[in-house]
C-alpha cells in the first residue's frame, strides 16, 4: 500500500488553504488521503490527491452527501485513482467511479469517522509517517467539543502506532500523542511516493444471504411496525401536540423500541441486514427523557429509518424472488 513517504490525510479546515503552497511543493513526495469535501478542495487548488475515503456514520450524513452531489458536477469520481468505502455506502454516491478503482474495505473501529479510518488504513499498511492536514477540529485555544469523539480516537491510534504522528495544522486543537511540525519538516528527506497499492480480494460470493435476510425481514416485523407507531406519535408531537398524553406516548413509543435491544438476534438483524444506525445507538446510550417533547427528534430519526430500511428490505428480496 505504501512506501516510506508520508502519509497526509487531508481535511476541509483552515490549515489546508494555509498549507496549499507547500503542498504542491512537496506533493511528489507525499501520499494525500481525504474525503470527498477535501478531494474537491485539492483539485480546484490543482492537487490530485491518491485516495478518497468515502464513510458515514448515520444514513442521515449519507443521505445529506448524495443531495450535496446532486447539488454541482463533481470532479473526484474521474480523477481520483482509488475510492475507497464500505459496504453500507449509497450507490448514488460511487456513482461514475471505475469498477477497477473502487475499494470496499475491511471494517475498522473507526466509528464512521473517516479521518481516523484514513489513519487507521495507514498504520496497518505500514506507514513511517503519518500526517494530519486541514483536520483541525477547532482551534489550539478553543477545541471543538463537536469533534471530541474524533480527537480522542486519534489519541487512541497514535498512543499504539509504531509510526510518527504529526498534525500540520498550525493552530488546530491539540491532539494526544501527534506532534505539532510545520509540513516541510514532515517530508525533509523523504523519497518521491510511489502509485498506491491495494491487496485486493474478491467479494465473498452471498450464498444463503437472500435466506439470512428474509429472515431477518421476518424477526424484525414486530419491531418495524413499533417503529410505524413511533413515527405517528413522534410526527404528532413535532407538530404542536405537547400535552401530557402525548409526550407521555412518545416516551412510551421510545421505550417499546429500545425493548427491543435486549434481544442479541434483534440487534444484529438492526445493524447488520437492515443497516440501521440510530436505533443501536440509542440501545446503547438511550435519549434523555429530561427532553420532555423534543425527544419528537430522535424517535422520529430512529423510527424512520427502521421502518425505511425494513421496507427496502422487502422490496429488495420481492425483486430477487421475482420471475425473469
Amino acid at each position: 500500500f505504501v512506501d516510506a513517504a508520508p502519509v497526509i490525510v487531508v481535511g476541509t479546515g483552515p490549515s489546508l488553504a494555509a498549507t496549499l503552497d507547500q503542498l504542491h511543493r512537496v506533493r511528489d513526495r507525499v501520499h494525500l488521503v481525504t474525503s470527498p469535501r477535501g478531494a474537491e478542495a485539492l483539485l480546484d487548488a490543482g492537487v490530485v490527491p491518491d485516495l478518497v475515503i468515502i464513510e458515514h456514520q448515520t444514513p442521515l450524513d449519507a443521505h445529506f452527501s448524495v443531495q450535496e452531489l446532486s447539488h454541482r458536477p463533481h470532479r473526484w469520481p474521474r480523477e481520483v485513482s482509488w475510492v475507497a468505502t464500505d459496504r453500507r455506502t449509497p450507490a448514488a454516491l460511487v456513482r461514475g467511479v471505475q469498477r477497477e478503482r473502487l475499494v470496499v474495505l475491511d471494517p475498522l473501529p473507526t466509528w464512521g469517522l473517516w479521518p481516523a479510518t484514513a489513519v487507521a488504513l495507514a498504520l496497518r499498511a505500514g506507514a513511517a509517517t503519518v500526517g494530519l492536514l486541514g483536520i483541525d477540529l477547532g482551534t489550539a485555544d478553543v477545541p471543538d467539543a463537536r469533534h471530541r469523539p474524533l480527537l480522542d480516537l486519534l489519541g487512541l491510534l497514535a498512543f499504539d502506532a509504531s509510526a510518527r504522528c504529526v498534525d500540520l495544522g498550525a493552530n488546530s486543537a491539540s491532539k494526544a500523542g501527534w506532534t505539532s511540525v510545520t509540513l516541510d519538516a514532515c517530508v525533509a528527506n523523504g523519497s518521491p511516493r510511489r502509485a498506491l497499492e491495494f491487496d485486493l480480494a474478491p467479494l465473498p460470493e452471498p450464498v444463503g444471504d437472500r435466506d439470512a435476510a428474509r429472515e431477518a425481514w421476518q424477526r424484525l416485523r414486530g419491531c418495524a411496525n413499533e417503529g410505524e407507531a413511533a413515527l405517528a406519535i413522534a410526527a404528532r408531537v413535532r407538530d404542536g401536540d405537547h400535552s401530557p398524553a402525548a409526550v407521555s406516548a412518545l416516551s412510551d413509543a421510545l421505550d417499546r423500541l429500545l425493548a427491543f435491544g435486549a434481544d442479541a438476534g434483534c440487534r444484529r438483524d438492526a445493524q447488520e441486514q437492515l443497516g440501521c444506525s440510530f436505533l443501536p445507538r440509542y440501545w446503547r446510550t438511550p435519549p434523555e427523557p429530561s427532553l420532555g417533547p423534543l425527544l419528537w427528534r430522535p424517535v422520529a430519526l430512529t423510527a424512520h429509518e427502521l421502518v425505511q430500511q425494513h421496507r427496502t428490505l422487502d422490496g429488495i428480496l420481492r425483486a430477487r424472488s421475482a420471475p425473469l
